[in-house]
C-alpha cells in the first residue's frame, strides 16, 4: 500500500511540475515565474515602487482626514485622492 502512495505522489509531483513547466520549460523563467527582457524587471520594480509611495500617500490622507475632517485637506491632496480612486475604479473593471 505505501509503495502505491509513494508511486501516485511522485506521479501528481511530476504531473504539476509540467504544469508549471518546470520540467518541459516554455515562455517561461525559472520556477514557473515570467521570464523577463531586458529592462522589464527594472520597469516592474519602479511601478511596485510608484504603487507603494502612492498607497502610503494615500493611507496619510485618509488618517488626516480620520483625525481632522475632509475640510482639512490641501487642494493638492484632494486631487491625489481623487486621482487615486479613479486609478482603483479603473483597475477593478
Amino acid at each position: 500500500m505505501t509503495e502505491f502512495l509513494i508511486i501516485v505522489a511522485i506521479a501528481l509531483l511530476l504531473w504539476w511540475a509540467i504544469r508549471r513547466k518546470w520540467i518541459t520549460g516554455g515562455h517561461e523563467g525559472e520556477f514557473g515565474t515570467p521570464a523577463h527582457q531586458p529592462g522589464e524587471r527594472f520597469r516592474d520594480y519602479e511601478e511596485n515602487r510608484k504603487r507603494s509611495n502612492e498607497r502610503k500617500e494615500v493611507d496619510r490622507i485618509l488618517e488626516k482626514i480620520a483625525e481632522r475632517g475632509i475640510d482639512s485637506l490641501t487642494t493638492k491632496e484632494k486631487s491625489l485622492l481623487d486621482a487615486a480612486a479613479k486609478r482603483e475604479k479603473q483597475h477593478r473593471n
